[in-house]
C-alpha cells in the first residue's frame, strides 16, 4: 500500500522516518519550490487524484495534504 510518507520520502530523498505532520516547506530545506511541483505530481499520480491551483498552494505541510486528500476521499 501506497503511504503519503512513502511518497514524500521518495520524492524529498528523505528517510520516511523524517516525515512527520509538520514536515512542510518552511521546515524542511528539501521542500523547495520545485520539489513542491514533483510533490503534488507525485501525490496525484500515486493515489489518483487531481489537486486544484489553490489547494496545491495551500498543502504547505504534510498536515495539509493529508487533509486534502482526505476531503477526496483519500485515506493516506
Amino acid at each position: 500500500m501506497t503511504t503519503l510518507e512513502g511518497v514524500l520520502a521518495e520524492v524529498l530523498d528523505l528517510p520516511v522516518d523524517d516525515i512527520g505532520e509538520e514536515t512542510g516547506r518552511d521546515t524542511t530545506a528539501e521542500w523547495t519550490s520545485l520539489a513542491h511541483v514533483q510533490v503534488v505530481t507525485a501525490v496525484e499520480g500515486a493515489f489518483g487524484v487531481t489537486l486544484t491551483t489553490r489547494e496545491i498552494s495551500e498543502v504547505t505541510t504534510v498536515g495539509r495534504l493529508r487533509a486534502v486528500l482526505r476531503t477526496k476521499g483519500v485515506s493516506a
